[in-house]
């Protein structure tokens, strides 16, 4: 190793009285005797020695030396900065030249050792330091840290079913499916139903997704517009290109309403009493459901935008 203290020796020679060392260029170190201590320099050469009297000296013994030195730091640890708890992760450093092993040290509550360049384990609840070092014959490197943070995974969640409408117990990170898989734009706390089948949530937080929901199977209801107290609801005109006209004739108490699109998010959404005139000319055309909450029910009505 490089700045390492060092001795060197030869078997005494017969009728020798002294002996002439020769050390690698930046090498520190002098002896008379068949042995020489000397501190190593960065760059390696040749030792040299001969055995001498007062009739002169012997033929040179030579030795060649390669000087190396600890292994520089490690590059960036790459891996993910933030992490799921009792997930299994890889973190990695590029190969140090030199390196023979490295030392990993993981947060308290984790699990997993390594001698590689590379190390999987398996996270805690909580995050922390990941440190790294690499490692030879002449000591360690720097360290090299990584900051990683630990979120819980969404606790399984559960969903309720309520006339058409479907309702997580989780107010964020949703995202519905039905049979077919994921329904785009699916992804608040409640999901409005236009077609027959079966339906679950996932919950995410980051890259952390809960396990899935219950399956509710639905059967869509509720299509007819006339509500239980025979209060005529009219929705005009349909097809509609500009205003939309929602009316019930009599009401008297604050109903709220919704404009579905066809994968069933909301586009517009208000309230009325007996009447409300609703702009729709930037929505694009297609069909869209009108929702209605009336007490503990909902109407829908397909409409078409040209």
């Amino acid at each position: 190793c490089n700045n390492s203290t060092q001795t060197f020796t030869v078997s005494e020679v017969s009728g020798a009285t002294s002996y002439s060392w020769i050390l690698p260029e930046g090498w520190d170190g002098n002896s008379t005797t068949n042995s020489i201590t000397c501190t190593t320099g960065t760059d390696g050469g040749i030792i040299s020695v001969t055995a001498d009297n007062f009739c002169g000296e012997s033929a040179a013994r030579t030795k060649n030396i390669t000087v190396i030195t600890a292994p520089t730091q490690p590059d960036s640890i790459v891996g993910d900065t933030i992490v799921c708890n009792n997930s299994t992760q890889t973190f990695t450093v590029s190969e140090v030249s030199g390196a023979t092993s490295y030392s990993w040290i993981l947060p308290e509550g984790w699990d997993g050792n390594s001698t590689t360049n590379s190390i999987t384990c398996t996270t805690g609840t909580d995050g922390g330091i990941i440190s790294v070092t690499a490692d030879n014959f002449c000591g360690e490197s720097a360290v090299r840290t990584k900051n990683v943070s630990v979120i819980t995974i969404p606790v399984y969640p559960t969903i309720s079913l309520k006339g058409n409408v479907l309702l997580s117990e989780s107010e964020t990170g949703n995202q519905w499916y039905d049979q077919n898989g994921v329904i785009n734009g699916a992804i608040k706390q409640h999901y409005s139903v236009q077609e027959n089948g079966s339906y679950y949530v996932v919950v995410s937080y980051s890259t952390c997704s809960s396990e899935t929901s219950n399956t509710i199977n639905v059967t869509v209801t509720g299509i007819d517009i006339n509500n239980k107290n025979n209060r005529i609801i009219k929705i005009y005109p349909n097809p509609v290109s500009t205003e939309l006209t929602i009316e019930v004739e009599g009401n008297n108490k604050i109903i709220n309403y919704e404009i579905l699109n066809s994968i069933g998010q909301v586009v517009v959404e208000g309230n009325l009493l007996e009447k409300t005139t609703v702009p729709i000319s930037y929505l694009t055309s297609g069909f869209y459901f009108v929702k209605l909450e009336i007490g503990n029910t909902y109407k829908f009505k397909k409409i078409i935008k040209e």
